[in-house]
């Protein structure tokens, strides 16, 4: 299986301290397996609710093994 992302980068600027700055993720899939992918979604959909950055970066480096 091989994971991809993209990310986008969005900047917003009030010309005050607390800039910030949002990423869009895009995640692209290959696999033979359709029940592997449909688990990758399963949990990155679960990642996204919970807004736990930090795991969907280690579940993109666990599928790129």
């Amino acid at each position: 299986m091989k994971v991809f992302i993209n990310p986008e980068k969005k900047y917003s600027s009030t010309g005050k301290k607390d800039e910030r700055l949002s990423v869009r993720i895009t995640m692209s899939v290959e696999s033979e397996s359709q029940i592997e992918v449909i688990q990758l979604r399963r949990k990155w959909d679960e990642l996204k609710e919970n807004d736990s950055a930090e795991a969907v970066l280690q579940l993109i480096k666990e599928m790129n093994k």
